[in-house]
């Protein structure tokens, strides 16, 4: 397996899937590296919190395997692509029987291979208008709106609340009580659902979700969890958060017997 790739690409891909926020909230992530679809990552193991991503061949300079291969990437490599490697303006990483190598010009870092598997998923993911997401998930809200607008005051939690009049709130109360109307984009292509709905999330993983995009996301509540689904030219990824008041009951994604019946989706998603 080889791979080359910008630095600043590496590193955002590492922190948008390991939830960087100050420093990783996971050691390391899984990547099923396929020399014509690219790297697909997916990780649930936090149960609360959880993403699927993809970043097509074209997101690398160069990548090569001569199968899909399964590769575990560690924090490691996110911490020491945030301080070395400054001159460099690619990075070539390759894997050698039991070792995983990152070479600059003058600088490499190599770290012990750790073994991989291809995650197992007890439900169907399928792509819709919410992104890549369990098949029976059914929004109760949908809406594009720029990550921005969800960089909400430090706290404990946000409660998201929708309306009838299509009005969409965020309301903090462990700091006093803050409520901000969020602004809401218009498009055409994103399929708006707006009823009447809240839902309580756990602050530092919500932050976590969202510090690492920017631009416009597409933002979806049913009445367990949220999902926040951002597509661009260069990948995209999903990312599933439980409300607070269900993490006790359950992991994320939701059981599939206990969902209603799906929109329909696009196609079916493999790991």
């Amino acid at each position: 397996m080889k791979i080359v790739v910008e630095p600043a690409r590496m590193q955002q891909m590492l922190k948008q899937t390991m939830f960087y926020k100050s420093k990783p909230l996971l050691d390391s992530v899984t990547a099923i590296i396929n020399p014509e679809k690219g790297i697909t990552l997916l990780d649930l193991s936090l149960g609360v919190a959880g993403f699927y991503a993809r970043y097509p061949k074209e997101y690398f300079l160069q990548l090569e395997c001569e199968q899909p291969e399964i590769v575990v990437l560690s924090k490691r490599i996110l911490d020491i692509l945030s301080n070395a490697f400054k001159e460099d303006k690619q990075l070539t990483i390759s894997t050698l029987e039991n070792k995983i190598y990152v070479r600059g010009v003058r600088e490499t870092f190599a770290d012990d291979l750790e073994q991989g598997q291809k995650p197992s998923l007890p439900f169907k993911l399928v792509t819709s208008p919410s992104g890549v997401v369990p098949e029976k998930f059914e929004p109760l809200l949908r809406v594009s709106i720029n990550a921005d607008e969800l960089n909400f005051p430090d706290a404990e939690s946000y409660t998201l609340l929708a309306t009838d009049e299509g009005k969409m709130f965020v309301e903090i109360t462990n700091i006093g009580k803050y409520t901000k109307e969020l602004k809401l984009n218009d498009n055409p292509n994103i399929p708006k659902i707006i009823k009447a709905t809240s839902l309580t999330l756990d602050a530092d993983y919500f932050q976590r979700l969202i510090t690492n995009l920017s631009g416009e996301v597409v933002l979806s509540l049913d009445k367990m969890s949220t999902i926040v689904h951002q597509k661009t030219k260069d990948y995209h990824i999903t990312y599933y958060l439980t409300g607070k008041q269900e993490v006790e009951e359950q992991s994320l994604p939701t059981k599939p017997e206990e969902q209603p019946k799906q929109e329909p989706s696009e196609e079916e998603i493999e790991p």
